[in-house]
């Protein structure tokens, strides 16, 4: 009989190894007094087939458990991976790290002093009771917001995902850790960027329209026919910031809960 690291494996082409090493985390959090209760592998492997996009009645009929108790276990699991996984996997990058990012965007997208792309994404969800219409968004659907910001290559330096769908980015971005003018995010002095000159350029993130501009953000010219110069700095902007789209995409590949 196939284990469940394998059946994952055929769902989600997970290794074996990441796969052990993921249960090497968390094991010890999901270990269980009750001899009834499920192997901390089997609750792994229900969170992660949910999280692949799997709907909860296919996984608890794939395991032969009942619907509340797959529910209860996912919440449970997903809380596990928060509280262990992410101070290790998604804390917030140093100042070192920030200038290997900005010479990573230099070197593939030819944008200088850059830290990484911000941007937003709308993730579906089930309108929680008596919330009127907070989750309900632009796109006629219930939602809560994942903002986001990528380095150059993909990868999520930062994230906060939970505000409801009503806000916009800008509206989430000014009210929460993001906000790139909060001295926590240890962004490094500005120097020059431009040979034969002391002006001192700083380290941004970039964004679409939606965000405002601040020191250490900015966004592409508004409006048209802007000119030569403006409408090469738009090109330019433009061409490095859709790699945070290119992440999203990445992620709602690997995730289907994203989709």
């Amino acid at each position: 009989m196939k284990t469940d690291e394998q059946m994952f494996h055929k769902y989600t082409r997970m290794t074996l190894p990441t796969f052990q090493h993921l249960m090497d985390i968390v094991n010890p959090s999901l270990m269980k007094r009750s001899p009834r209760a499920l192997e901390p592998e089997q609750r792994v492997a229900f969170t992660l087939r949910f999280l692949i996009g799997d709907k909860v009645p296919a996984v608890a009929f794939a395991y032969r458990v009942g619907l509340s108790t797959v529910h209860k276990i996912i919440k449970e699991t997903c809380d596990v991976f928060e509280r262990l996984l992410g101070p290790i996997y998604q804390r917030t990058p140093s100042r070192e790290e920030y200038l290997q990012i900005a010479e990573g965007f230099w070197t593939l997208w030819n944008f200088p002093h850059r830290l990484g792309a911000i941007d937003g994404k709308h993730v579906d969800a089930q309108c929680p009771p008596n919330s009127g219409t907070l989750y309900f968004n632009y796109h006629i659907r219930y939602s809560i917001v994942l903002l986001a910001v990528c380095d150059h290559n993909c990868q999520f330096t930062l994230v906060d995902i939970g505000l409801m769908g009503k806000n916009s980015d800008a509206g989430i971005y000014g009210n929460n850790y993001l906000n790139v003018t909060n001295e926590m995010l240890d962004i490094p002095e500005g120097t020059s960027c431009l040979s034969g000159t002391d002006i001192q350029v700083p380290y941004f993130f970039i964004g679409d329209e939606a965000f405002p501009i601040g020191k250490h953000l900015t966004r592409p010219y508004a409006g048209r026919y802007l000119g030569e110069r403006k409408n090469i700095f738009n090109y330019r902007l433009s061409r490095a910031r859709r790699i945070i789209e290119n992440t999203f995409g990445i992620l709602a590949k690997k995730w289907g809960i994203y989709i």
